[in-house]
């Protein structure tokens, strides 16, 4: 968690529905679902997508955002997206090694 415990990585509890957290780990990808209401070929793209980007790190500091892994990057690239279109995303590190060093160096607020 950051210091003003607004952000968290992801972890076991998170994605195994064991956590205290008040958001679930795909939090993100069900306010889009909701968003979409029943438009299923809309539905089909938001579920593609989320398929593919994996969140790891989630935060409500201001706006609600993320961090996830690109699961179809050679390398596992990481991306950050936010509210409102949580499916636009800026990719950030080229890896989770990277990106952990964009944390330490603190050259990203989180």
């Amino acid at each position: 968690m950051s210091f003003s415990e607004k952000s968290w990585f992801l972890c076991e509890e998170e994605y195994n529905g064991k956590s205290d957290i008040a958001l679930k780990w795909n939090e993100f990808e069900i306010l889009s679902l909701e968003a979409a209401e029943d438009y299923r070929e809309w539905k089909s793209e938001i579920e593609n997508w989320w398929n593919r980007y994996f969140p790891i790190l989630i935060s409500v500091d201001n706006e609600y955002s993320f961090y996830a892994i690109d699961m179809e990057s050679e390398n596992g690239t990481i991306v950050y997206g936010c509210e409102p279109e949580f499916e636009e995303v800026d990719v950030v590190a080229d890896n989770f090694m990277e990106f952990l060093q964009i944390i330490v160096n603190k050259e990203r607020q989180l």
